[in-house]
């Protein structure tokens, strides 16, 4: 997955959502069936950069720690964090919610992906 950057341990998964920084995280599996349409979707706003926010992407069969601390109990999940928060979510395969939750999650990114608040 070009432009996404794996997280491979739970200290890294904290240090990036505490970040300033806007962060999406896609939560999937390879073998999670509605997952496959959605993984070109968020590589594709990833390799457009969308403005201001940073991709990510957890394995759960590699780091169901991550997954847990996460909470994540469904797949795919698509969790926006900035500064520590959850701010924004979907869950599912959801083409449509996606493409809004990314637009929402940029519009509130600085120019250099810090938040306007």
């Amino acid at each position: 997955m070009p432009d996404i950057t794996p997280i491979t341990s739970l200290e890294q998964f904290h240090t990036i959502v505490s970040s300033p920084r806007v962060a999406l995280v896609y939560f999937w599996a390879y073998w999670a069936l509605p997952c496959t349409p959605m993984t070109p979707l968020v590589a594709a706003h990833a390799t457009a950069r969308a403005p201001g926010i940073d991709f990510y992407r957890v394995d759960i069969d590699a780091t169901p720690d991550i997954a847990r601390a996460a909470d994540g109990r469904t797949i795919p999940a698509f969790y926006v964090y900035s500064r520590g928060r959850k701010v924004g979510e979907v869950v599912g395969a959801a083409p449509d919610a996606l493409e809004k939750l990314v637009r929402e999650a940029t519009a509130t990114a600085g120019p250099i992906g810090r938040p306007i608040r």
